[in-house]
């Protein structure tokens, strides 16, 4: 949920390597459930069970899922998230750019800050972001003026 898709792939195939590799021990699956709920990761467990089953085919037992189910988002964004996270996970053509990939990437990230910050301070923080870049492209237009001036004169 942090917004860094970069290494998405990766850290699911992490998360189904532990399952895998912890999921016979007496209790573990309980434990999981009873953790990820202790420190309100009981959405991100549902997601992490859900594509690593998915994608990965990661045994994950019908209890859990029957469990964990609770924990799952309202349908719409449900079936959001299942048409986005493939493409987002998954590497995308080499010789294509999609920008489906693109904007759904965006739509993460966004998202990413919406669930990290309360709206006032996402507003602030997008205001600043946008306010340094416009500065940044003033600076460097104005040092490629500066370029073009010295180029004239010599």
């Amino acid at each position: 949920e942090d917004g860094d898709l970069n290494f998405a792939i990766r850290d699911l195939v992490d998360i189904a390597d532990l399952l895998r590799h912890f999921g016979d021990e007496p209790g573990f699956w309980e434990g999981l459930i009873g953790r990820a709920r202790e420190h309100q990761l009981d959405r991100p467990l549902f997601y992490a069970l859900r594509y690593a089953r998915a994608l990965l085919d990661t045994e994950v037992p019908d209890g859990v899922e029957r469990e964990i189910a609770g924990s799952a988002p309202p349908a719409v964004v449900r079936a959001l998230m299942d048409r986005a996270a493939p493409k987002l996970l998954l590497p995308g053509h080499p010789d294509r750019a999609s920008d489906v990939r693109g904007m759904t990437a965006l739509l993460f990230y966004m998202r990413a800050h919406w669930l990290r910050m309360p709206p006032w301070r996402l507003a602030a923080h997008l205001a600043r972001k946008s306010v340094m870049q416009a500065v940044g492209a003033w600076m460097q237009w104005r040092e490629n003026q500066a370029d073009r001036s010295r180029l004239g004169d010599a």
